[in-house]
């Protein structure tokens, strides 16, 4: 009796401990701010020249801010203004990231983050995608769930951008998004 008392008790706190781990991986997945942040590295970080047949798309990710800030303005939030400088190139670095490993994620999220802190941004989200072949798809995809429809609705005012294609031609997308 004891030692049934003792196994439920036991299971209990393993299913709230599977709970909580799947819990914070979901919120994590398309995570703001950093609790502990990781030393930026330049192993982190590719040097685009040196990568062969690397197709950016500038013209999807100027598409993508525009699709973007329609869907905001249409629901009456600021739109964002498009960064030139680090947040797209960190934005890029990570799309060619994806691409060399053939993920969908956000790995060193923490560390994208914590270079726009360090630049003067007081909040920071991300999110990524991939396969979608227009901006209007890959924002229409975000939006039919809840959590990156917070993330394009949250209290940002700039926004950097990363699209890459691979040998398929599928695009990889990276949106960083964070307020000055």
């Amino acid at each position: 009796m004891i030692v049934q008392l003792y196994y439920s008790i036991a299971m209990k706190i393993l299913k709230r401990s599977v709970f909580a781990i799947l819990l914070l991986t979901l919120v994590a997945s398309c995570a703001k701010d950093p609790i502990s942040v990781p030393i930026p590295t330049e192993a982190e970080y590719f040097n685009l020249d040196s990568i062969p047949n690397l197709a950016i798309d500038y013209n999807l990710a100027d598409d993508l801010v525009a699709a973007i800030n329609n869907y905001r303005i249409g629901i009456n939030i600021e739109p964002l203004e498009s960064s030139v400088d680090l947040a797209n190139e960190l934005a890029l670095n990570h799309a060619v990231y994806m691409r060399q490993n053939a993920v969908t994620n956000h790995k060193y999220f923490f560390t994208r983050s914590h270079i726009l802190r360090e630049n003067g941004a007081i909040n920071v989200a991300e999110t990524v995608a991939y396969g979608y072949t227009s901006a209007e798809s890959v924002v229409n995809a975000w939006l039919k769930s809840v959590g990156h429809r917070k993330v394009l609705e949250g209290d940002f005012n700039r926004v950097g951008i990363g699209v890459v294609k691979d040998s398929k031609r599928k695009n990889y997308f990276t949106v960083l998004l964070f307020k000055i």
